[in-house]
């Protein structure tokens, strides 16, 4: 804790002392980092217990393996702390796993940095540093050969009670979450959130990520044809832009409305009433599409909530092939075109914890001034692992709503998480009543259970409630609220689908969006199909706000983008992705040099036809690969 407290003074007073932070920023970040030093300091301890357990049976065996891990130990802090100075002084960004790729060329590394930094002052500097810490390692164990002499019952508490101060650190905080890296990602700032995170910490974060990269030449090789496709400003293969600067014209007679973007959890097409389910499983989301503009070939990138929020933030695909984008701490950096509304008060509300998935890092970091309500903030108790039930949760993002100053307008995010496994309904929720439906026709529509069908309805109502109160709200005239489900679902056999979507598995990815505004919004249904990567920007250019684009997604309103998604099967192995437009679905799986065609609203739907439209073949797999290639690439360059 001492050599990790020196290393954090160092780093204070070369990157952050002369920096225009307050100190409530400064005390919160040296907390957190006291934090996570303590996890690592504890982490280097525990193989002490082990050595030392050997006194017992050889005094000198002990004394010395415990001498020589103390010394590994503080080699390690040492190193990891000297390198993330460079790393931060060079890069403006922490040691971490990448770094491993300079020992491909290690003696033009070490060129490199004998050139670049003092080497010779920092090599003295450690053997100084090295030979004082060697000498204290002494005078600590000079004492290991003495007899402990403690009662049994002393030792029995000591023990526990180091026990406990250890399960503690190690956890770092009381909630149902642990301390994570994405908790020294809250300020927006990478002086900050470097001088709060532990170096050796952070290198093991992103260690599973050091293979998640992209193919520079691929993305060059289809940049020509995407920059085209996404229509950018000033196209540069040699830069790879792919920036847009958009002054839209205001489509709606409104002066700064406040946005409510509400996820629901799981809202899949077929398991709602707006597509031809006769369960009455979703009435109040249905009301509101029929009252609003509701676009009913929506479809979202891929199947989890985590990805589906980071889309929802960034604009872009989660194309992470086993951790989700949100877990890494390597692509932390995102441009979102959220912060394009200027003068909005930004919330983020959330029934359980922040630190699920690590997605406060990618709201706190990239969103300016946001306030993220979770666990801890509201008066309404927790109902199971997933925090507040959806019902708590609406009613207190209204009551904060009420609150809100009325010349200041606000943009805010409410997850919902109730219609998710173990489908808790709480007891007592007034106006809402179980069903009991047969298990055939539970199963005819979709649904696997009773419990979960209940459980979406429970959503379903939680919403409706919401809805109801914020009409009887003075915020509710001036608000557009903009309503879509993270993924779709399994389609579980329901016979009220069309074979076309179960054979191509449609239904885990195609969800409903409306946007809601009696004010400002006449009541329409859009066929054209749509992206939640289009959210955004479409949603900007509907309020004519000025933004600035770097990902894929595009305008809807725009008569120059063309309708059309790109879907990601993650979990498929090799992954699978395609396009889907108006008249074909085109899926491909590079891995295995294979890629179809289908008309997926023809009754020839099981049929490739790849070769009979060589055209659109054509077109859509240079779509399909260059939007992947590109998503990939976006994903580390789409900085704010």
């Amino acid at each position: 804790m001492v050599i990790n407290t020196i290393f954090r003074v160092i780093f204070f007073a070369l990157f952050v002392y002369d920096s225009s932070y307050t100190l409530s920023n400064i005390l919160n970040a040296t907390y957190l980092g006291l934090k996570f030093d303590l996890r690592i300091s504890i982490i280097l301890t525990i193989p002490l217990i082990l050595f030392l357990a050997l006194k017992k049976i050889q005094v000198q065996l002990s004394y010395i393996t415990s001498f020589i891990w103390s010394f590994v130990a503080f080699f390690i802090i040492l190193l990891f702390h000297s390198l993330n100075i460079g790393t931060f002084s060079y890069l403006n960004i922490g040691v971490n796993s990448t770094l491993l790729k300079f020992l491909d060329n290690p003696l033009i590394s070490l060129e490199m940095m004998i050139e670049s930094y003092p080497i010779v002052l920092i090599t003295i500097g450690l053997i100084i540093f090295s030979f004082i810490f060697f000498k204290l390692f002494r005078i600590i164990y000079k004492d290991l050969e003495k007899r402990d002499t403690r009662r049994l019952k002393t030792k029995i508490v000591s023990y526990s009670l180091i026990s406990l101060f250890a399960i503690t650190g190690l956890y770092g905080k009381f909630s149902y979450y642990p301390l994570r890296w994405s908790e020294a990602f809250s300020s927006g700032s990478n002086e900050i959130s470097f001088f709060t995170i532990n170096p050796i910490s952070y290198f093991f974060n992103t260690l599973k990520f050091k293979n998640s990269t992209y193919d520079k030449d691929i993305v060059k090789k289809y940049y020509p044809y995407i920059s085209q496709y996404l229509n950018v400003d000033h196209p540069n293969v040699e830069k790879l832009s792919f920036r847009r600067v958009r002054e839209p014209q205001k489509k709606i007679n409104s002066n700064n409305p406040n946005i409510v973007l509400i996820v629901l959890e799981s809202v899949a097409s077929h398991k709602s009433n707006l597509y031809g389910n006769p369960l009455k499983s979703t009435p109040y989301l249905q009301e509101i599409a029929k009252n609003g503009l509701f676009f009913d070939r929506f479809y979202t990138p891929s199947q989890a909530t985590a990805r589906s929020m980071f889309t929802a933030v960034t604009g872009l695909p989660d194309l992470s092939r086993n951790k989700t984008a949100t877990r890494n701490p390597l692509i932390i950096n995102q441009h979102t075109i959220i912060n394009s509304f200027k003068n909005y008060q930004k919330m983020y509300f959330l029934g359980g914890s922040a630190n699920w998935g690590n997605i406060r890092g990618i709201f706190s970091h990239n969103i300016n001034g946001i306030q993220i309500f979770e666990e801890g903030s509201f008066d309404s108790p927790r109902t199971d692992v997933w925090g507040l039930s959806d019902y708590h949760l609406f009613i207190e993002a209204h009551k904060i709503f009420k609150e809100q100053d009325k010349k200041k307008p606000f943009f805010a995010v409410i997850q919902s998480a109730s219609y998710h496994r173990p489908f808790t309904v709480p007891d007592n929720i007034q106006g809402f009543k179980k069903e009991n439906i047969s298990t055939s026709q539970l199963s005819k529509y979709g649904f696997s259970s009773l419990k979960e069908f209940n459980s979406l309805r429970f959503q379903d109502f939680s919403f409706g409630n919401f809805m109801q109160l914020a009409k009887k709200s003075s915020y509710f005239k001036n608000t557009i609220f903009l309503i879509h489900g993270d993924h779709g679902l399994t389609h579980n056999n329901a016979t009220h689908i069309t074979d076309s979507e179960r054979t191509h598995n449609l239904v885990n990815l195609h969800v409903p969006f409306i946007i809601y505004s009696p004010e400002y919004i006449k009541p329409k249904v859009n066929s054209k199909i749509m992206s939640q990567l289009d959210i955004l920007p479409s949603l900007a250019s509907l309020l004519g706000v000025p933004y600035e684009n770097n990902t894929l997604g595009r305008d809807i309103f725009s008569e120059k983008d063309q309708g059309d998604a790109f879907l990601f099967f993650w979990y498929e192995t090799p992954p699978l992705y395609g396009v889907i437009n108006d008249q074909f679905y085109l899926n491909t799986r590079p891995e295995k040099g294979t890629h179809r065609l289908y008309q997926y609203k023809e009754d020839n739907y099981k049929e490739d036809v790849s070769s009979k439209f060589t055209k659109q073949t054509d077109d859509l797999l240079k779509r399909s690969h260059g939007l992947y290639q590109t998503g990939k690439y976006l994903m580390y360059h789409n900085s704010k």
